[in-house]
């Protein structure tokens, strides 16, 4: 998804649970998935976090991620159930933003919608469910190709079956329904009567407020009522400004990171 996508789907799903001060911790979050990957996308000795955009990797790493940083986000979320300290639940919507984007990624970035139908589905998360989901898996060169053969349209058209629903490789411009009128997004449509892009919005905003649930109702069944009660009337009151997420962007993501490299 697009940036302006990602927030619609972030406020869309947490706009109930979250103030909106906290939604846009985990918003700028969300979108500091992809300021990185544009930073280290040709950096050969840091390359971005394929598995983070379900782009040129594999399921299994895909979930490797998700799982990894839910683990990241319940951990700082029971360090800051035991404080006031605004700094530390900042830091745990900064998990959750980066967490929430993969989820997100996941539906437009794959063949999920191809293999499930034109209505919502979400997907568990387990990897026997992805079965026939394959993610894309060759990269900028072979895209810029695709892009510019002014037959390809024509070609993915008549190959439909094959590229979005048998075991053939497939590039990001083939797969992405990241915004309105995409190839996966128009030929979805004409051949289901859905907007792909439309309906990986719908299952992303679905998955993401099933993940802070989920969420929440662990840290309910791990914490103390105290504990719990404090983490939630610290969530809803929560007031760090945009300027004091700009000036410790660097902070959240550097612990973020550092968390997730300990659980690998």
């Amino acid at each position: 998804m697009i940036g302006v996508n990602h927030y619609s789907i972030t406020e869309d799903a947490l706009n109930n649970r979250l103030n909106d001060d906290a939604i846009y911790y985990v918003s700028e979050a969300n979108r500091d998935s992809d300021v990185i990957e544009n930073e280290n996308k040709f950096n050969i000795f840091k390359p971005y976090n394929a598995p983070q955009h379900f782009n040129k990797t594999t399921k299994e790493e895909g979930l490797n991620f998700l799982e990894n940083a839910q683990d990241v986000v319940i951990d700082d979320l029971k360090e800051a159930s035991k404080t006031d300290d605004d700094e530390a639940y900042a830091q745990a919507l900064y998990d959750f933003g980066r967490l929430s984007h993969c989820i997100q990624d996941f539906y437009s970035h794959t063949n999920w919608i191809n293999q499930t139908g034109p209505e919502v589905k979400i997907w568990n998360e387990t990897i026997d469910e992805l079965d026939n989901v394959k993610t894309t898996n060759y990269g900028v060169i072979s895209q810029f190709f695709d892009m510019i053969n002014p037959f390809f349209k024509m070609y993915a058209e008549s190959n439909y079956d094959s590229l979005y629903e048998g075991n053939s490789k497939v590039s990001h411009y083939t797969m992405n329904k990241d915004e309105k009128g995409t190839l996966a997004d128009v030929l979805y449509e004409k051949n289901t009567g859905t907007s792909g892009f439309e309906l990986a919005m719908k299952d992303a905003s679905v998955h993401t407020e099933q993940k802070w649930e989920e969420i929440m109702d662990e840290l309910k069944s791990e914490l103390t009522d105290e504990e719990f009660d404090n983490l939630r009337e610290n969530l809803d009151d929560f007031d760090l400004s945009a300027d004091i997420f700009d000036e410790n962007r660097d902070e959240y993501r550097q612990n973020f990171e550092e968390d997730m490299e300990d659980k690998t």
